[in-house]
């Protein structure tokens, strides 16, 4: 009985092929009209240009303070700092420090600008 069922075959199920994907039909152009493409509204972006502030100007012992400073250079108060620490450059040290805020008479740089 053994060998009867081995010796049998089972016939291979009938596999049909999956049917074909149906092409989608193309899309309908878009009706012409004759109004023109709307525009984007995005605004282009603007290029910043650093402008500095004109040196402040007053009498000969008025002190400004480190951001005025830098700004009639048109540099930021770091760049300050550096041009304290670089010996080469002879940068005028602050004349006054207040509560580690520093101050340098105006005199003192038009004399390092007239050298420079």
């Amino acid at each position: 009985m053994k060998d009867e069922l081995l010796s049998t075959t089972c016939p291979a199920p009938a596999v049909e092929p999956p049917p074909p994907e149906k092409a989608e039909p193309a899309a309908a152009p878009a009706p012409a009209d004759d109004k023109p493409p709307i525009a984007s509204t995005r605004q282009p972006r603007r290029k910043l240009i650093f402008v500095p502030a004109a040196p402040p100007t007053g009498p000969p012992g008025r002190k400004l303070p480190a951001l005025q400073v830098a700004q009639r250079y048109g540099i930021v108060v770091r760049t300050l700092d550096r041009w304290l620490a670089d010996d080469t450059m002879n940068f005028p040290r602050p004349s006054l420090v207040i509560n580690r805020r520093r101050y340098w008479d105006v005199s003192q740089l038009e004399n390092w600008e007239a050298a420079a």
